[in-house]
């Protein structure tokens, strides 16, 4: 199915409009406004038309949760009634970090004619193959494999501030046993 052939004759512009979605969780990554530019940048070079709106596209949490709980979702349910042609994301693991969540969504996209369009890797479902669909799951498995050792580090910080009495907002002083051979050279 030719995606935006059959959107634009039924949804005028809009319907062959993307979506932007944007995503960070850590410091580290890409901000909004570089992920935003990437997909615009993109969207000039492809002759595309885009749609942004900060309150609907964007986003500052992990994406381990339930798609639907996210404004992803909504975007999701936007293209399957078909006011949107796709959803463009910096990277494939912007958009999930959970193979299954991953998988699943992308299906929806693909089930309703929408595109999911990775603007880094190149990922266009446009013409979903099973070979793309193949490295679409394993960047879901990366991603999924990302958010476990970044929670794995978030929580071996706080057990680490736990041990040493700096938890929450109160900071309480641990009082460590002397050691016996530490009394015996005071004297």
């Amino acid at each position: 199915m030719d995606v935006n052939s059959s959107r634009c004759s039924t949804g005028g512009i809009i319907g062959c409009t993307l979506a932007i979605y944007v995503r960070v969780s850590t410091e580290e990554q890409d901000t909004f406004e570089a992920q935003e530019a990437a997909a615009r940048d993109w969207a000039v070079r492809t002759d595309e038309h885009v749609w942004f709106d900060s309150e609907a596209c964007r986003e500052k949490q992990s994406a381990g949760g339930d798609v639907d709980d996210r404004k992803l979702g909504r975007l999701i349910e936007r293209c399957e009634d078909g006011e949107f042609a796709g959803v463009i994301v910096r990277d494939e693991t912007r958009f999930a970090r959970d193979t299954i969540a991953g998988g699943v969504a992308l299906r929806r996209l693909h089930e309703s004619g929408a595109r999911l369009i990775g603007t880094r890797s190149g990922f266009d479902s446009k013409q979903l193959t099973p070979d793309k669909e193949l490295v679409f799951n394993m960047m879901m498995a990366i991603g999924q494999a990302e958010r476990q050792r970044n929670r794995g580090s978030r929580m071996g910080g706080q057990t680490k501030e736990g041990a040493y009495g700096r938890v929450g907002e109160a900071r309480a002083v641990r009082i460590r046993p002397r050691r016996p051979d530490a009394a015996a050279r005071s004297q």
